[in-house]
């Protein structure tokens, strides 16, 4: 073997090369290595013909080198260092070099870049050195600047890169180290660790910092700790007060908005929750009624949208399209509720801020005392109240939650062991939240609560469907029988088994949620659920909805609508569906499958 200095444009692949598949990414790195630090290993090379090599090993390095000419980085005829090799099998050469060389491991890769950025180079131009993007050499910094004691770890092989990875989001070495050698073996996952650093932080996900706005946190000089490996996080603030403080600014500027519409009384309560709402009667609003550009605007996208399903096939924009529209004209229906001058007057409003940082504002709120006269409680219900004086307790407030402790303990216990009252307490529990939701006269000591699934929003006209009436008139019937709130848990105690289980099916089923929403919709765990649900129950949706050119046919394509007569054995006859007009054809399908028991597949009853 002799070194030889051979011209670029006279350097070939050969053959023998093993390495059949190339690397795009590597070639770059390559080339951004070659241009900055030279050709570091020679190329492994045999004689062809007359001034012409084959290459049997470097394959990368000569598709590097070819980009730099490409990219008039250097010269086509530039003299490049071969090892010549004679007499000697190519392939074997080939896979010799290949099968023996030694990547570098990725902790002395982290550890090179960090000596580079003492150095005073910034990630840019490390980057551009080693043909990486900045993004991958600001990992690596992060990687480097774990704590020692866990890089060994890692280094020895007794943590994982993901691991690692984790730890980025802090850079106080104890914490680190805390999250590593305080916790049990099993709570090493990477989302365990990265939990335990950011336990004193806001993920910027978080409702307060949504609200607020990250650009506005950080020009308050607020900080942010980003999470370089994970993209689909925003990171989490630090200053947990700054947050709060800009936060209830911007909620008492909200509020100031809202005072000017004349209620008697307004109340921040930033995380406000279902409790603090029942506490009030609420008396309802009517909708504002549509304005004739609201009218216009709505006419003008049913228009579209009617156009739209008018295409036998149309593309995934298009249903997009659709589907935008129906948001759009949903938005237009959903006009301001308005109250009367003599409501405003005695009812108040609560500012939160809701899901998705969003603000939200509960009006028509009613308080106990500002009831009219014949509706607040009697003299005897009065003397019933607990005893509210200002007499000391006797004992301190400690011990009265140690004994209340060991009381709660006991009853417990004891409801463990009794069905009857166990049944008896739940019914109590969820019957109190779906009859009594605005009484003040009573609670249960049970953690439980039925939250009650509203439909309205998710289907117009609803509660006019079979299913609505049907429930509303069990509801009605036995609110007819239901004592006042008070005095419910002496009334269940009397009742028989029969009497509780029917009550404790009725909250149960107000709180049933299986409709599929386009964001924040049922998870696939309560969907799977309702499924089996509905095989328990023998549901059959022909019992409660009826495919109409209203409720189906008119809201969705011509091509739905012509499977939907071939599936119900419908398409045929001399009237020619397909060359029927939307809306004439969507009037025609519900003519045709009227009585068929045809039902779109999502209703179809689960096996």
């Amino acid at each position: 073997m002799k070194i030889k200095m051979i011209p670029l444009c006279q350097l070939a692949r050969s053959p023998d090369n093993v390495r059949k598949t190339g690397d795009k990414q590597s070639v770059e790195s390559l080339a951004a290595s070659i241009r900055v630090h030279g050709l570091l290993q020679n190329l492994q090379v045999r004689e062809a013909a007359k001034d012409s090599y084959e290459v049997l090993a470097g394959a990368q390095r000569l598709a590097a080198l070819k980009l730099l000419v490409k990219r008039k980085a250097i010269e086509k005829d530039a003299k490049i260092a071969c090892n010549v090799i004679d007499g000697q099998d190519g392939r074997e050469i080939s896979l010799a070099e290949n099968e023996l060389r030694t990547p570098m491991r990725p902790a002395d890769q982290f550890e090179a870049f960090k000596a580079l950025a003492e150095d005073g180079k910034e990630p840019e131009e490390i980057a551009a050195r080693f043909g990486v993007t900045a993004t991958v050499v600001r990992q690596r910094l992060k990687l480097a600047a774990v704590s020692p004691k866990l890089m060994k770890l890692y280094r020895g092989e007794d943590m994982t890169l993901d691991q690692l990875m984790a730890f980025t989001v802090s850079d106080d070495h104890a914490a680190q180290e805390l999250a590593w050698f305080g916790v049990q073996e099993y709570n090493r996952h990477p989302s365990d660790i990265r939990r335990r650093l950011t336990a004193a932080h806001i993920p910027a996900t978080a409702k307060r910092a949504r609200f607020v706005g990250i650009e506005a946190y950080e020009a308050a000089g607020g900080g942010v700790i980003r999470d370089l490996f994970d993209t689909q996080n925003e990171g989490y603030l630090t200053d947990a007060a700054l947050l709060d403080a800009l936060a209830a600014e911007k909620l008492e500027r909200e509020a100031d908005a809202i005072r000017e519409e004349g209620w008697k009384w307004l109340e921040i309560i930033p995380d406000c929750s279902w409790d603090d709402i029942r506490k009030f009667d609420k008396l309802p609003g009517k909708r504002q009624p549509l304005s004739k550009k609201q009218t216009a605007d709505i006419k003008r996208l049913s228009a579209e949208h009617d156009d739209l399903s008018e295409i036998d096939e149309p593309s995934v924009e298009q249903l997009r399209r659709m589907d935008a529209i129906e948001d759009e004209i949903a938005a237009l229906r959903e006009t301001p509720m308005i109250w009367t001058k003599k409501d405003i007057g005695r009812c108040g409003a609560i500012l939160s801020i809701g899901q998705g940082g969003k603000l939200e504002v509960e009006r028509g709120l009613l308080r106990a005392e500002d009831r009219p006269k014949d509706d607040k409680k009697s003299g005897d219900e009065a003397d019933a109240s607990p005893d509210t004086s200002d007499d000391k307790p006797s004992l301190s407030a400690v011990l009265i939650e140690d004994l209340t402790a060991h009381r709660t303990q006991a009853l417990q216990t004891l409801l463990a062991d009794n069905p009857g009252v166990a049944l008896a307490a739940v019914v109590h529990a969820l019957a109190l939240s779906i009859f009594y939701s605005r009484s003040f006269e009573a609670d249960s000591c049970l953690g439980l609560r039925a939250n009650a699934t509203y439909l309205r929003p998710s289907a117009e006209g609803i509660d006019e469907s079979p299913a609505a009436k049907a429930l509303s008139e069990h509801q009605n019937a036995w609110t007819g029988r239901l004592p006042k709130a008070a005095e419910l848990w002496v009334w269940l105690c009397e009742q028989q088994p029969k009497t509780l289980h029917s009550l404790l099916a009725i909250c149960a089923a107000h709180t049933v949620s299986a409709v599929v929403k386009k964001q924040g919709g049922a998870l696939a765990h309560q969907l799977a659920h309702a499924d089996q649900l509905a095989g328990a129950l023998g549901l059959d949706m022909t019992s409660w909805w009826t495919p109409t050119a209203a409720s189906y046919f008119g809201r969705v394509s011509k091509a739905e609508v012509i499977g939907a007569l071939r599936e119900a054995d419908r398409f045929g006859g001399p009237v020619d569906a397909q060359k029927l007009k939307k809306g004439d054809l969507a009037t025609h399908a519900e003519q045709q499958i009227a009585g068929t028991g045809w039902l779109p597949a999502i209703l179809r009853r689960a096996v």
